[in-house]
């Protein structure tokens, strides 16, 4: 059964069950490449979050801090992906 908005409907992908923990960033392991679909966390339904998440993510790592950020984002990615 698949939703409308992306995903699936399936109870593994409700409520706090989706996102997998960890992977609710719009962070992505490849660098400056960053989620902005209705698939993206919070989901389709929550209209502008998607774009938003992903903006912001961007902005942080462009801004001042942009080099911490991506290193942080970086080293929790090669911890969830090991």
């Amino acid at each position: 059964m698949t939703a409308i908005n992306g995903g699936t409907a399936a109870m593994h992908q409700q409520l706090f069950f989706r996102p997998t923990p960890g992977l609710g960033r719009a962070d992505t392991p490849i660098d400056r490449l960053f989620l902005a679909g209705a698939s993206a966390h919070p989901g389709g339904a929550v209209h502008g979050a998607c774009g938003v998440n992903a903006a912001r993510a961007a902005l942080a790592a462009d801004g001042w801090a942009g080099p911490v950020y991506r290193g942080v984002i970086r080293a929790a990615h090669r911890r969830l992906y090991r």
